[in-house]
């Protein structure tokens, strides 16, 4: 089976959802971060990015990956007709992630009423509100994996990644134009009820239609066997879309956050590169399965090739936008952040190396080989922590930066070994050129 490049076509302009859904979003943030940037000053603003990182990292985990699964087990049980399977999942998925994040949320109380004394900690405020926002993010990531595995596309990615923002932005903006000012604690609180929000939204629409299409289904659960195939999707997702949150965290540990706030400016910036090839492998995800399913090694070779170069032209191009103009966009968010134009240059090249490397995460995950990644990233996220701890003390927060191009060079460079490896495809730019020489 050929792959031509009508289909191709095809499947892009049926991504137009998940595309639109993706940018608008990340437009929607790189605006509200210069506002905050601007309205709240890079002491506020590094305390709101350090808790609401911290925030996202443990809502992923409370998951434990079933949320990230779903679109095996979902799909697969919808597929078969068992019902009962796909009725389990979809309950025991839920108690894990409530029960999990109750934990977290009676911890960090815990922590806060033993100390205050601890940058950070010493404003509880900030920190009670973004684990209070644990529970519904957990949820709302359940509610959006479901829906995607249900083929309902708006509502996977409109409300959370268009809607959330949106009312954010809303929210901050009128507080400011009441109060004339905004701190850590109200940023916080507001984008707390920003997700509140999304995440009741999403349980009156996707619930209802879940019961009925999984009407007269009784629950059977098969939790072990469940979170034995989810637990590397936990590592992947971690490591793959929450890396920035990631190296915030270790960041804060050893910077103050104005720093915080500089590091987490450049990297978001950067990240916009990522957000337009993120949504080009979420649309092309479906047909790698099939074309992997069905032992069509050929045109899948042909698709990933493709990928790889489209994302590398536009991460190229984002790269030299950067360059010429990264101190004008950094000014932005005013002259303080100016000075991370060199950590700017160095997070965005980041983004050009995985670029490079071609869908090597999709590939590893629809042929059953997501276990191999979690080696990957595994030391992967120990070579954050060491580089970072040994780079910033000499380079301050540009050590941070340098880190990130080292690992994400190392990770993607060891992922596309195993994709060549274990499914004789070269995913990268030079695919179609590497294969003619084998």
């Amino acid at each position: 089976m050929k792959f031509p490049g009508d289909e191709f076509r095809r499947i892009l302009g049926r991504s137009g959802i998940v595309f639109f859904s993706r940018v608008f979003g990340a437009v929607m943030v790189f605006v509200t971060q210069i506002l905050l940037a601007r309205w709240m000053g890079p002491a506020e603003l590094g305390i709101y990015v350090y808790a609401f990182s911290w925030c996202m990292l443990l809502s992923i985990a409370v998951g434990l990956g079933l949320p990230d699964s779903s679109i095996r087990f979902v799909t697969q049980g919808l597929a078969d007709g068992d019902t009962n399977l796909v009725n389990g999942f979809v309950k025991r998925g839920r108690q894990i992630a409530i029960a999990f994040s109750l934990v977290i949320v009676f911890l960090v109380m815990l922590i806060l009423s033993m100390t205050n004394d601890i940058t950070y900690l010493d404003r509880p405020w900030v920190i009670m509100w973004a684990a209070l926002s644990i529970p519904f993010v957990a949820l709302t990531r359940s509610y959006k994996r479901l829906a995607h595995a249900c083929s309902w596309f708006v509502l996977s990615y409109i409300p959370d990644m268009t809607l959330r923002p949106l009312i954010f932005l809303a929210l901050i903006g009128g507080v400011w134009s009441i109060q004339g000012q905004l701190s850590a604690e109200t940023a916080m609180l507001l984008q707390m009820a920003a997700i509140v929000i999304i995440s009741v939204g999403l349980s009156l629409f996707i619930l209802p239609r879940l019961r009925q299409l999984l009407q007269g289904s009784r629950p059977r659960y098969e939790t072990r066997q469940w979170l034995k195939v989810s637990w590397p999707f936990l590592v992947i997702v971690l490591f793959t879309q929450y890396f920035a949150e990631f190296s915030v965290v270790i960041v804060g540990l050893q910077l103050p956050p104005e720093d915080v706030a500089l590091y987490s400016v450049c990297y978001k910036t950067a990240l916009l590169i990522g957000f337009i090839f993120f949504a080009v492998h979420a649309a092309v995800y479906p047909k790698i399965s099939t074309l992997y399913a069905e032992g069509d090694i050929a045109a899948l070779q042909g698709l990933v090739v493709k990928v790889a170069r489209l994302n590398f032209g536009l991460a190229f191009c984002a790269l030299i936008v950067y360059w010429g103009l990264g101190r004008h966009i950094l000014g932005l968010f005013g002259d303080h952040f100016v000075g991370g134009y060199p950590m700017l240059l160095l997070i965005a090249a980041s983004q050009l190396v995985l670029a490079a490397m071609g869908p090597v995460s999709e590939l590893l995950s629809v042929s059953g080989n997501q276990g191999r990644c979690v080696y990957v990233f595994s030391a992967a996220s120990m070579l954050t922590v060491i580089l970072n701890f040994v780079l910033i003390p000499l380079y301050g927060v540009e050590g941070a930066a340098f880190t990130v191009l080292a690992v994400m060079t190392l990770w993607a460079g060891w992922m596309h070994f195993l994709v060549v490896k274990h499914l004789k495809i070269i995913p990268s730019v030079f695919g179609s050129m590497a294969q003619r020489g084998l």
